[in-house]
């Protein structure tokens, strides 16, 4: 059996070496005393403190184009994007991106011939019908006209009232001037239902698609005579 001063001298020894070690030798000393003092229970008991490493997980970041993990520092980043396999996936990832884009703008590009395509069929139809149905597309005409003559008669009477406020010299002016205006230009600019331009002659009731060469009244012009 040991005696009391040798059992304090022990206490002593084991917790220098307790104090004094670090790291994995600390960790050794610790076990080396546990098993000491297992030898030695039945004698004294002195608690025996054993140090025990711990692992900590470190922040990871995600590589998109080498689709792996990464540690999240500066050097780790720099040393993986600076390698060849990130640089070859980054150059084929740019590729990919390419071609895509060049394949969006070709489909873009067919969308709008096709549209364009459409566009012209659906003119084509609708001249065809305008041959096809005369008697319909006269009798819009001829309505237009009818309202064109109106609205033109309105617009001379509210001038002549104007004229004969003013005397007999501006009363002869402004009627050669609305006379003038009427007879000069006997095509006129319109619109269909479906919002194609055309020019009718209120004259002979005679429509076409194309500008008339000796002039026209635009619809900003008839929308300014009301």
């Amino acid at each position: 059996k040991l005696s009391l001063t040798q059992t304090a001298r022990a206490s002593q020894t084991a917790k220098g070496r307790l104090a004094d070690n670090t790291g994995s030798s600390r960790y050794g000393e610790s076990v080396k005393c546990f098993k000491f003092y297992k030898r030695k229970r039945k004698h004294f008991v002195l608690p025996c403190y054993i140090m025990a490493d711990y692992w900590k997980s470190q922040a990871k970041k995600f590589c998109d184009f080498c689709k792996c993990w990464i540690a999240d520092n500066k050097p780790s980043i720099g040393f993986h994007e600076s390698g060849k396999r990130h640089k070859e996936n980054v150059a084929k990832r740019i590729s990919e991106i390419r071609k895509n884009s060049v394949k969006s703008y070709q489909e873009e590009i067919q969308v709008d011939q096709e549209m364009k395509k459409m566009e012209e069929e659906a003119l084509k139809a609708y001249m065809k019908d305008l041959q096809e149905n005369p008697d319909y597309t006269s009798k819009k005409i001829l309505e237009e006209t009818e309202r064109r003559k109106q609205e033109l008669e309105e617009s001379v009477k509210q001038t002549k009232g104007s004229e004969e406020s003013q005397g007999e010299g501006a009363k002869g002016e402004e009627s050669q001037t609305v006379s003038a205006a009427s007879t000069s230009k006997v095509w006129y600019e319109a619109k269909s239902d479906e919002g194609y331009t055309y020019y009718w002659n209120t004259n002979t009731a005679e429509s076409k698609w194309e500008p008339p060469e000796e002039g026209f009244v635009s619809i900003k012009e008839q929308e300014l005579q009301k």
